[in-house]
């Protein structure tokens, strides 16, 4: 079992609590996903730039 503050799982089970996915699915969509840091008022994206990345929703700004 992997744990619980892993932020794979983390999005693993946000997104299984909107739509449950099966296995074989959730092992192709994972493997994309690398986990990304950033220092607290960074830029992520600039104005003009795609957005690349997806926040984690479990982070609390302080």
């Amino acid at each position: 079992m992997k744990e619980l503050n892993d932020p794979i799982e983390i999005m693993r089970r946000q997104l299984t609590g909107l739509n449950p996915v099966g296995e074989e699915a959730w092992e192709e969509f994972s493997s994309i996903w690398v986990p990304v840091t950033f220092k607290r008022k960074s830029v992520i994206t600039a104005a003009g730039e795609v957005e690349k990345y997806l926040p984690n929703s479990t982070v609390k700004m302080g």
